[in-house]
């Protein structure tokens, strides 16, 4: 007999002990001592305590986003009435609407668990009913955040916004309740991938988001583009470099208009010297967009850098042609020229290294060209940044004029 009333106290004793946690944490009035509490006691915890804790633990926060929300809203009536408006806490609102949400999670997921009984029991299944009104100004945070250039916290807010769509504690709330919602998730998810290709976070993470993303045509091309150039970015081996050209090219097949994707699939086949394949996407790109600016561009600098200078020139003719007042592409095409002059002197000079004066003739209108080309080029380039393309060259046909042609009549 009394052996049993020990066990039965010992029994007694787990199950009643654990409850004494939530009869503290109702004692504080202070989130970070709560949160510290429950963590420091939650591997002892049954279930449904932990729910308790989780959800006061929400109370608290909401308390907080209730108080600065209504001196926001007190304000937009003193606004209109004329009065003055009363100071709130933009970074304790932003916190505390992210912490209820994020600790009612916590409730919802512990409140659908087993109970200390072996039951399911949940004791608040509508908390997200009361919740889902803080869920859009989540946005509100991210935006804050992005403001301020705070590019760490703006992603966190953007991903909790995208993220908690799919949240446990809202699966109660009608679709239509949800719409408004829903429409931006597209958008929020774009944001989200390029806030994390611009903090460098893990690939898994900015796919996750440009898939999504992609879901709306809008976004689509976008989230495809920078998914492709952030994954190529991370290719650490060949290996890895010819798999995943072959996944872009099975994608850009698919879709030859998006120029993101050729543009990354061209950089992958030229890493790789698989040139004959660069060509080939180029030709596939002009044949389904023949307008294509960078296709030409593209093309045409690939074959500058074979000296391939006849070839070369129509493409960058043609780029030039469809975005004028380059001075890249006009530097480059009075390269070509230039190239065709020397080529022809070459030629004409043979062994005894002399271009008699008759080839001068038919040879000058190839300097005249790449001399036109190259002052385009120097005058297009406001900053300088391009001098090396054409600044020498332009010393050298005037020189090549006042001196060795400059009896060859135009």
């Amino acid at each position: 007999m009394k052996k049993l009333s020990i066990l039965a106290l010992t029994a007694l004793f787990a199950v009643s002990a654990p409850a004494q946690v939530f009869k503290q944490v109702k004692k504080l009035k202070d989130a970070a001592q709560v949160t510290e509490l429950i963590n420091a006691n939650l591997s002892s915890m049954p279930n449904e305590e932990k729910a308790q804790c989780y959800n006061y633990l929400s109370k608290l926060a909401q308390d907080v986003a209730a108080k600065e929300i209504g001196v926001i809203t007190e304000n937009n009536m003193n606004k209109q009435l004329g009065k003055p408006e009363s100071p709130y806490d933009t970074v304790a609102l932003n916190k505390a609407v992210l912490d209820a949400i994020e600790a009612a999670e916590l409730c919802c997921k512990y409140d659908n668990m087993e109970n200390s009984k072996g039951k399911v029991k949940p004791q608040f299944k509508d908390a997200g009913t009361t919740l889902f009104q803080y869920y859009p100004r989540i946005i509100d945070g991210a935006q804050y955040y992005m403001d301020k250039q705070d590019k760490e916290t703006a992603f966190k807010y953007l991903t909790a916004f995208v993220d908690k769509r799919d949240s446990e504690l809202f699966a109660a709330i009608p679709a239509e309740q949800k719409q408004g919602v829903e429409s931006i998730i597209p958008q929020i998810a774009y944001f989200s991938a390029v806030y994390g290709v611009q903090l460098g976070k893990p690939l898994d993470d900015v796919e996750k988001y440009c898939k999504i993303a992609e879901t709306d045509p809008k976004y689509k091309k976008e989230a495809e583009g920078l998914l492709v150039n952030y994954t190529t970015k991370g290719l650490k081996t060949k290996a890895d470099s010819i798999a995943y050209a072959e996944k872009i090219e099975a994608q850009y097949a698919a879709d030859p208009t998006n120029i993101n994707v050729f543009q990354s699939l061209a950089n992958i086949e030229l890493a790789l010297n698989r040139t004959e394949n660069f060509y080939s996407i180029c030709e596939k790109r002009i044949e389904s967009a023949p307008n294509d600016y960078l296709a030409y561009y593209f093309r045409g600098y690939v074959k500058c850098t074979e000296k391939k200078w006849e070839d070369a020139r129509p493409d960058l003719e043609k780029a030039d042609e469809l975005m004028p007042n380059n001075s890249a592409v006009n530097a480059m095409i009075g390269t070509c020229w230039m190239a065709k002059a020397e080529e022809g002197e070459n030629r004409a000079a043979g062994k005894s290294g002399i271009v008699p004066f008759n080839a001068r003739k038919v040879i000058k209108p190839f300097w005249q060209k790449a001399l036109e080309y190259l002052n385009k080029a120097k005058e297009y380039d406001k900053d300088g940044s391009n001098a090396g393309m054409y600044d020498r060259k332009i010393q050298r046909i005037n020189y090549l004029f006042e001196n060795d042609y400059s009896k060859v009549p135009d």
